[in-house]
């Protein structure tokens, strides 16, 4: 396989914009489709796009900081959360995409093979693949339309959001593209690599939903004993290769999901602060911030349910194996059986930074912390 042939399309799981594309080419992203070395082209890309790309985003990062310290306007608080969230957050999905690129590549190997599957098998899309697939692209297109909305109303109205460089006679223009370049490339690199995560999340659920209802259908026949032991040595085969995908996914998941908790917090924070603060701040927070916040809450109330998913299906699989007949089977199946119950018995749960587990009570807590860093920015500002 050439390192053409994985593309963005395969691991989303539907085409992406042009801009998207350009962005992900530009700066160096690779998938890691073959295994070996980054090839040479694409180190080249990362020095000469990617690099600089990660430089404007770590200054406009240092200027917002700088001033909300010096230059605190109540008004731009909500805006200076969500620029130094997303910030971070964009330069730790880019950090975390470079360094895991052959996980990614085996990942995005199996979603491209498993549609293919599909397609092949005709295997239709349950009401629940539907409805992700439209919740993916809900948070595709929030997040591609944030971006644009601020850079319009920066430009029209001059306005930086309060991101203070702290330098005199900067000059303004200048300033305004650094912001503009970071606002886009925060959109694009935080939209793709969460549309990836997510995908990958939707087909591994699919395929447990339905590793699921084959170990509920199998039945040993005494009177077929081969056939049967086809069967099994079938499941045992792509029981093991669930579990090297779910490997790759959790890792992948564990860097993806720690710092998306804190995203969450202070999306959700700045948004509720600029419609609480003050009515004639309303509309400015709506524009500036709900965007950003949709797509970020999206994106970590999906990731929260796909995790508690995941746990839930591995525990299924353990109680459909175990409710089979496997003790009729011959006794060396016997001993294959015990050796999967004995495995599957352990749950199966995603974290973040292996610390916050990915589950709904998570997202609660997290909406909790929200309301709490709320009331002190209330309280102190």
């Amino acid at each position: 396989m050439t390192v053409d042939e994985l593309t963005l399309h395969d691991m989303v799981g539907f085409p992406l914009w042009i801009q998207n594309v350009l962005y992900m080419k530009i700066t160096g992203h690779w998938v890691g489709a073959v295994p070996g070395p980054t090839p040479l082209r694409v180190n080249i890309l990362r020095a000469v796009g990617g690099f600089p790309v990660f430089l404007v985003l770590l200054y406009v990062a240092g200027a917002n900081i700088n001033g909300m310290v010096h230059n605190s306007d109540m008004t731009d608080i909500s805006m200076n959360l969500i620029v130094l969230s997303t910030t971070v957050s964009a330069l730790h999905k880019y950090s975390v995409f470079t360094n895991q690129q052959q996980a990614l590549g085996r990942l995005g190997r199996w979603v491209k093979s498993v549609a293919a599957e599909r397609k092949a098998n005709n295997v239709p899309d349950t009401y629940a693949d539907r409805v992700l697939k439209k919740a993916l692209k809900a948070f595709y297109i929030s997040g591609n339309v944030a971006s644009p909305i601020l850079i319009v109303k920066m430009m029209l109205t001059g306005n930086t959001f309060n991101v203070n460089p702290g330098v005199e006679n900067f000059p303004k223009p200048f300033l305004m593209f650094l912001i503009a370049v970071s606002f886009q490339a925060i959109a694009w690199e935080a939209v793709v690599d969460g549309c990836i995560l997510m995908n990958s999340l939707f087909v591994f659920r699919s395929e447990l939903v339905r590793f699921a209802l084959e170990w509920e259908k199998l039945n040993f026949d005494p009177h077929n004993p081969e056939i049967s032991r086809r069967q099994l040595k079938a499941m045992v085969k792509k029981h093991v290769m669930l579990l090297g995908v779910k490997k790759d996914l959790k890792e992948y998941n564990n860097s993806m999901f720690g710092y998306q908790v804190f995203a969450a917090v202070f999306t959700t924070c700045a948004l509720i602060y600029g419609c609480a603060k003050d009515t004639k701040f309303l509309g400015q927070a709506v524009i500036q911030v709900l965007p950003t916040s949709t797509a970020s809450l999206l994106t970590f109330s999906i990731l929260c349910w796909s995790g508690e998913e995941v746990t839930y299906l591995f525990q299924q699989i353990h109680r459909n194996i175990y409710m089979t007949n496997w003790f009729e089977a011959p006794r060396e199946d016997k001993k294959s059986i015990i050796v999967i119950l004995e495995f599957a018995k352990n749950p199966i749960i995603f974290t973040g930074f292996t610390v916050f587990t990915c589950t709904l009570t998570t997202f609660v807590e997290t909406m909790k912390q929200s309301f709490s860093l709320y009331t002190i920015l209330k309280a102190v500002l």
